[in-house]
């Protein structure tokens, strides 16, 4: 896509919603008034409700939170800690943080982003997010815009359930009000979720094909996502056959401009700094024209895509939801129920999830010293299908490793026996990062 085509391309889907897919992430929930923090605040605010009382929990896990190219020795990119990683562990133990994150939507309102989102579905468009909240659905009720929604969670709607709905939710989601974590459309947040439930990639079925059709068949925009569930959304970018074009939108300071997609060494680059959504974008850059980049400013990108229309605000009747008025008052707000007393890790259970975590990041627990007392934690459980799931990663189909993956996380485990059902997916996730890293 030659310089500049990108604005057009906006301009021209945001006249065709309905020739139009949106998938949006959580670049889009925080700013005002909606005010659900990102993942690393929330992440700051997690490591220090596990590490009161632990300062060698705080330290160990500071010491995994560091940018992976800056650590000694070097782990590669998927050492670094992430979001989904740290919630696996903790819900292992505590369940009930799904409840504490959940309560984050019972603040604020929909915000700019939202408003315009509900625009786009009123003329046509159909609406793919990884986010559980429900500022979506709120926009459009307040707008009286119909709004059908689907849910993956714990199934898979049937494919003419996603043909019809205009809002397809990709990682479940929280209820608008208490109970915040229903049974039905419980926010898929782990590995295991995924795999038992049946939502990755090889495992959706009719599902997946509905989703590919409305990925390539339609011109895709692409807005607050960061491209890190390789075990689901990434595969259907990669898979869906583009017969439209696709705009990739990055926040940034100052206006609008196109970046260029520009070939990658995998072996080496992706081994540094380069993100999921770097890698994606080089290797589809170069085989199809119809592809592009473009970062600027949240109030750039909202004033070029609603155009002459007038932007979409709530009514003047809504109110907001409790008094938190910004991100970081929502984020006092949920340290105010995580350190209530009524969730509380002894430490020597928060050790051992730093434990697994370390493990988890495919290296021992004393290859680096986390002043964890020398304690190591049990080896993880051999994976049975391990020469299977080498032999695909040695041809370079990551597709079919990635379902020995998750038909490994499915195995047979003794009934409440967390302990095993942890050391297994430690297992997978170690080979994952290492066998990752290893094949570029």
């Amino acid at each position: 896509m030659q310089n500049g085509r990108a604005e057009l391309t906006l301009r021209r889907a945001c006249r065709s919603p309905s020739k139009t897919t949106l998938l949006v992430g959580a670049g889009v929930r925080v700013d005002p008034p909606s005010n659900i923090p990102l993942a690393g605040p929330i992440m700051d605010l997690l490591c220090e409700w596990l590490s009161r009382g632990a300062p060698d929990v705080r330290d160990a896990l500071n010491q995994m939170r560091q940018p992976a190219r800056v650590r000694k020795p070097y782990l590669g990119p998927y050492a670094t800690l992430r979001f989904e990683l740290l919630l696996e562990w903790i819900a292992y133990v505590e369940p009930r943080i799904l409840d504490v994150l959940a309560r984050s939507v019972q603040w604020g309102t929909p915000n700019q982003w939202h408003w315009w989102i509900a625009d786009m579905i009123s003329r046509g468009s159909r609406v793919l997010t990884t986010n559980f909240d429900t500022r979506i659905e709120e926009a459009c009720r307040a707008l009286n815009i119909p709004c059908t929604t689907a849910v993956l969670s714990r199934q898979a709607p049937p494919a003419d359930a996603l043909r019809t709905a205009q809002l397809i939710k990709l990682h479940g989601s929280f209820a608008e009000r208490k109970p915040f974590v229903c049974r039905s459309t419980a926010p898929v947040a782990t590995l295991r979720q995924m795999s038992r439930w049946g939502l990755g990639y090889e495992r959706l079925g009719p599902a997946r094909d509905e989703l590919l059709r409305m990925i390539g068949e339609h011109t895709l925009i692409v807005c607050g996502y960061s491209g890190s569930d390789s075990f689901d959304v990434m595969p259907l970018l990669e898979d869906a056959p583009r017969s439209a074009a696709l705009v990739w939108y990055e926040w940034a300071h100052g206006p609008l401009r196109e970046v260029a997609l520009t070939e990658m060494d995998t072996l080496t680059t992706r081994r540094t700094t380069a993100s999921m959504s770097d890698v994606f974008l080089a290797h589809r850059g170069g085989r199809h024209s119809s592809l592009a980049r473009i970062r600027g400013s949240a109030p750039a990108f909202l004033r070029l895509v609603t155009g002459s229309r007038p932007r979409r605000a709530g009514p003047a009747a809504e109110t907001r939801r409790s008094g938190a008025e910004s991100a970081d008052e929502v984020l006092q707000e949920m340290r105010t129920d995580l350190f209530s007393g009524e969730l509380r890790l002894r430490p020597t259970e928060a050790r051992e999830i730093v434990l697994r975590l370390r493990l988890s990041q495919g290296a021992d627990i004393n290859d680096i010293h986390l002043g964890l007392k020398g304690r190591r934690g049990a080896a993880p459980r051999p994976m049975r299908h391990e020469a299977d799931v080498l032999t695909a990663l040695d041809v370079g189909d990551i597709r079919a490793a990635t379902a020995e993956f998750l038909a490994e996380i499915r195995r047979a485990e003794e009934p409440g026996d967390r302990v095993a059902q942890a050391e297994t997916v430690t297992s997978i996730l170690a080979e994952m990062f290492w066998f990752a890293i290893r094949n570029g």
